[in-house]
């Protein structure tokens, strides 16, 4: 995915050292990241939504993860910022 997503220079590097989680997760860059996953606070998903849209996305999958919270209030919040998004 990541090779097809304009990252192959990357993932050649990364498969080079793919026997060492360690070295292999320090090459994952915050672009890579933010190439496949919306991270950050709410009041920057919308943005994002329609940068994925512009992008070519035709679907996007929400899946939260809890960073300051449990895993219900985490799914709560998630649910209730993305019922704002207009």
């Amino acid at each position: 995915m990541f090779a097809r997503s304009g990252f192959a220079t990357e993932m050649a590097q990364l498969l080079a050292v793919r026997d060492s989680i360690e070295d292999a997760s320090a090459m994952i860059t915050p672009a890579m990241v933010e190439s496949v996953a919306l991270i950050g606070p709410p009041t920057e998903w919308r943005a994002r939504f329609e940068a994925l849209a512009q992008a070519g996305a035709d679907w996007v999958i929400v899946r939260p993860f809890p960073v300051d919270q449990d895993y219900e209030n985490s799914l709560h919040a998630a649910i209730n910022a993305l019922a704002r998004i207009q």
